[in-house]
């Protein structure tokens, strides 16, 4: 939902999955105008809506990202997220892969 209410603005908006050893990552990306770099440490935290949000028309609570961020490591996950405006924002997260056991008890 962030990528598309404030990345539009870039045209590109994208999704990438990948693996890392024992880990998937899903990545959401887009090349709109970014997080200022001052913002970026605190996006995670519960009510920060500071900067680009607090100048759309509907301002957002400010709890999306701190909800991804509670769910994945209830998972044992890891959100990350990095800008370079009009380049490159992306927000990822890893989970833990299944091993062929776990895989192979879930068939039956």
């Amino acid at each position: 939902m962030n990528a598309l209410r404030h990345g539009k603005d870039g045209g590109v908006i994208g999704v990438a999955v990948r693996e890392d050893g024992d880990r998937a990552w899903v990545d959401v990306w887009d090349r709109g105008r970014g997080i200022d770099k001052r913002d970026l440490p605190y996006i995670f935290d519960p009510f920060y809506t500071r900067g680009r949000s607090r100048e759309d028309a509907r301002q957002s609570s400010g709890l999306g990202l701190a909800i991804v961020k509670h769910l994945v490591e209830k998972q044992q996950g890891t959100v990350t997220a990095s800008s370079v405006p009009w380049k490159r924002t992306t927000v990822s997260f890893s989970l833990r892969r299944m091993t062929e056991e776990e895989e192979t008890g879930m068939e039956r």
